[in-house]
């Protein structure tokens, strides 16, 4: 489905063809939040078909704070995370040092550096990183390439004509109703068909991407 489709198929949905009550702008970004939540669970199920991967390069570094400083080769609203973002960050995916256009090794993601006392002897051989706020932070200063893969908010604009989406149109009737959950909260109504009909139309979506693409999960293997 195109943009076009998905906006005529969630006014279907809430039963608004026209915009007597509610306009245009706000059907975009209702679908706007409803692919936002598409992304999410798309995401969950197989994370590297999701990711945005941006670049830093760093001498003698400890933190990289993802409000201020701009990736290699982007500009002010390239920023991750902050007023300036334009797609900001949902989640970080994995991060890694580079050597050229190779991985030379990931870090291992902790919630805070507090959890460092919790891993194995000797700490310093096992590289570290952590999201504190919008601060990305290393347990030793870093010197070279670092990569962030991640999650960004949804970039689509659905005010344009017949737009691309994204690669997983079989179950693009989720965005819709994902977007019409966010106007039956507006609304003050509650439609248990829709709701039903939203979560089994998940479940048949996060099956699907179980079985046939292959998610990162927790035991791939860093080369």
């Amino acid at each position: 489905m195109n943009t076009t489709e998905l906006l005529r198929y969630f006014e279907m949905v809430i039963d608004e063809s026209d915009n007597t009550f509610v306009n245009e702008t706000d059907k975009y970004l209702f679908l706007k939040l409803g692919h936002n939540e598409f992304r999410t669970i798309a995401y969950e199920e197989t994370p590297l078909d999701m990711v945005s991967t941006v670049n830093y390069t760093l001498s003698s570094a400890k933190t990289i704070d993802l409000t201020a400083v701009v990736p290699d080769g982007g500009a002010a609203g390239d920023v991750l995370l902050g007023a300036a973002s334009t797609n900001p960050m949902l989640k970080i995916h994995s991060v890694a040092m580079m050597s050229t256009d190779d991985v030379s090794y990931y870090y291992d993601l902790v919630v805070d550096n507090r959890e460092i006392t919790d891993y194995p002897y000797p700490i310093l051989s096992t590289p570290i990183a952590w999201l504190r706020a919008s601060t990305l932070r290393f347990a030793t200063a870093q010197t070279g390439t670092v990569r962030v893969n991640y999650l960004k908010e949804a970039s689509v604009d659905f005010s344009a004509a017949s737009g691309f989406v994204d690669d997983f149109p079989q179950f693009h009737p989720l965005i819709a109703m994902f977007a019409a959950k966010h106007y039956s909260v507006i609304d003050n109504g509650v439609n248990e068909q829709l709701e039903a009909k939203t979560a089994q139309f998940t479940q048949e979506m996060r099956s699907f991407l179980q079985s046939t693409r292959v998610p990162r999960g927790a035991s791939w293997v860093q080369e």
